[in-house]
């Protein structure tokens, strides 16, 4: 769909799509203004300016992908809360074979540029000081918690299994399916090392681990990870305790911080039905922001001091959901993360068209992420029984 037919479609039907907001009724097709600011896999995301109004507009690629549907459900369910950006509307016409979502502005950047240069949460500080951002982050995570608490029974919300065989089976499906289709981010460096993407043949050395791993003893030492951890459950379903409602993605680039104000967006619900967010278990939310931060920063100076802020993160949000254990239960959770984290190296980066240099830094990005999926085993076994 080209922008000028879709911004005749907004002109022609604003009164509607806007009735929350006051627009006034006298508006011009030139007071209406729409820049494409980036195409994504499943959605277009626009700047939309209604005179000196400022909105979030973003259409699926393809009409009948309803991925708006769970994002804009959750927003609604959630407008009570400060760190959603507002829902103006949701619409699917047929007639049109559009379905968009409109919703507030927030976090002012260059037009033209890629959502890339959103304000996305880029590092982090101690979460000891008061408006630091892993507090802000942490604050977050209690208000849904508590919010989660209180919708346990009701039934609004879709409850999700998290447990550890839910994690290790839907993570070995997706190395599996790397496997048999022979695709990933060496598509060029394939040629020259083929050994490589057939159950190690040719090994690979991993910094700060003595020995050296294939893939496929990757697997293995997960495998004997979800084993273990699964053990050490009671049961398969979290406890009660531990229900809150659960960000379907909470990765660092779906946190923005905007004038010392913390957003969580992208609600798109992808693996879950009906609304974006879910009921499930604290500790593996928490595990899977963890992990994406300790990926995200332990290229950068100051690793050792943010491994600290992330563990004092972790222990404020023990402290504050008075959960115990909360502490060795993410530390079970993390070598899931960090795993899903490499099967996604292996099988969503395509290199086929890009340069040398870019081959490189995808080839220290996974092998950081080999050493980090294996500090995490080995600092899990700790929770082990037995385990000293």
């Amino acid at each position: 769909m080209q922008t000028s037919s879709l911004k005749d479609i907004i002109f022609s039907n604003y009164r509607s799509y806007f009735e929350r907001e006051e627009l006034g009724d006298n508006l011009g097709k030139e007071d209406f203004k729409l820049m494409q600011l980036r195409v994504g896999a499943r959605n277009v995301t626009y700047r939309l300016d209604v005179g000196e109004k400022k909105y979030f507009l973003k259409r699926t690629r393809s009409y009948g992908n309803t991925s708006l549907k769970p994002e804009s459900l959750t927003l609604e369910a959630l407008k009570d809360f400060n760190f959603l950006p507002n829902l103006i509307t949701w619409v699917v016409n047929d007639d049109y074979q559009l379905e968009m979502m409109i919703e507030e502005y927030i976090g002012d950047y260059k037009l033209g540029q890629l959502r890339e240069n959103m304000p996305f949460i880029k590092k982090i500080d101690n979460p000891k000081e008061e408006n630091s951002i892993l507090r802000r982050i942490a604050d977050i995570v209690v208000e849904l918690y508590n919010e989660g608490q209180k919708q346990i029974h009701n039934g609004k919300f879709e409850k999700r299994n998290d447990d550890p065989l839910y994690c290790y089976f839907s993570t070995i499906d997706d190395f599996s399916t790397f496997q048999e289709e022979k695709k990933g981010p060496f598509s060029r460096i394939k040629k020259e090392k083929p050994n490589w993407l057939n159950g190690g043949i040719k090994k690979y050395p991993i910094e700060k681990i003595d020995g050296v791993f294939s893939l496929s003893e990757l697997e293995k030492r997960f495998r004997s990870h979800a084993q273990q951890h699964y053990s050490e459950s009671d049961k398969i379903s979290p406890k009660e305790k531990n229900i809150s409602l659960i960000h379907p993605d909470p990765i660092l680039k779906n946190w923005l911080d905007v004038d010392e104000k913390t957003y969580l967006v992208d609600w798109d619900g992808t693996y879950t039905r009906g609304i974006g967010a879910y009921l499930g278990d604290v500790a593996y939310f928490i595990a899977h922001i963890v992990t994406d931060f300790e990926f995200k920063n332990s290229l950068l100076p100051d690793k050792e001091k943010k491994i600290q802020y992330l563990d004092q993160f972790v222990l404020y949000l023990q402290e504050k959901l008075q959960i115990p254990d909360l502490k060795k239960q993410v530390e079970l959770y993390k070598p899931y993360h960090h795993f899903d984290n490499l099967v996604w190296y292996m099988t969503k980066y395509d290199l086929k068209r890009k340069s040398d240099a870019d081959i490189n830094e995808t080839e220290k990005n996974y092998f950081n992420t080999v050493n980090i999926f294996l500090d995490s085993i080995e600092a899990s076994k700790k929770y082990f029984k037995g385990k000293k």
